[in-house]
């Protein structure tokens, strides 16, 4: 997904993977699907999806340190073992992020 605007993509997470069998959901355009059952590095789990969503202009590891730091300072590492609601805290916090900095 590199190299493509995160303003012409859509992210579906969910926890119920048969709902994906919903006839607008098969018609519809689905580039990567991916089914997570459970996540044995953080680390490399979050530079993926950020990867696929931070603007390429932004450099990854500082990224990713900024973005560590968030998870510790509000101790969200437990959600670090589940796929969904840490792909959620991603999404989430870029879009924060984001935001932030275009007001700057």
């Amino acid at each position: 997904m590199a190299g493509i605007s995160k303003n012409t993509c859509t992210i579906l997470t969910t926890s119920r993977p048969w709902e994906l069998a919903d006839e607008c959901i098969k018609n519809s355009q689905i580039d990567s699907l991916l089914e997570i059952e459970g996540i044995s590095d953080p680390f490399s789990f979050c530079k993926n999806i950020l990867r696929c969503i931070i603007d390429q202009t932004m450099h990854i590891g500082n990224t990713m340190f900024v973005f560590w730091k968030f998870i510790e300072q509000r101790g969200l590492e437990s959600l670090s073992s589940s796929p969904m609601l840490f792909a959620l805290v991603i999404c989430t916090w870029v879009d924060t992020f984001e935001a932030k900095e275009r007001l700057k």
